[in-house]
């Protein structure tokens, strides 16, 4: 008899940082971790999330209820090189650069 085989999926831990993108006035991820990004009343940010390069480990980003509309140009959340990012979208959720893309990754291929 076979039985069911299940991957236990790890239990967030807790975020090593907030950002609350009606408040904030720069989102700048510089290590590994966890990281939540919200806003509440989905309102209008001009500020970008950007994830340094080279980050040696995993980066988790939630981001929740965020509306980042840029007004000058780039993308509205920038992941560096070499740097690896888990994006978990919760809700709705804009990204927007002015004359770059909504979400951007530096690399060989830039894929902005």
């Amino acid at each position: 008899m076979m039985g069911a085989v299940c991957a236990a999926i790890p239990a967030m831990a807790e975020f090593k940082a907030e950002f609350n993108t009606a408040e904030a006035t720069a989102i700048n991820i510089t290590e590994a971790g966890e990281y939540h990004v919200y806003n509440e009343l989905f309102s209008q940010t001009n500020v970008p999330v950007v994830v340094n390069a080279d980050i040696a480990d995993i980066v988790f980003v939630t981001v929740e209820g965020a509306n980042i509309v840029l007004a000058e140009d780039g993308s509205a959340m920038n992941i560096g090189v070499n740097s690896v990012v888990v994006l978990n979208l919760k809700g709705i959720n804009a990204f927007k650069g002015k004359n770059g893309c909504g979400i951007g990754a530096a690399g060989e291929r830039n894929l902005c």
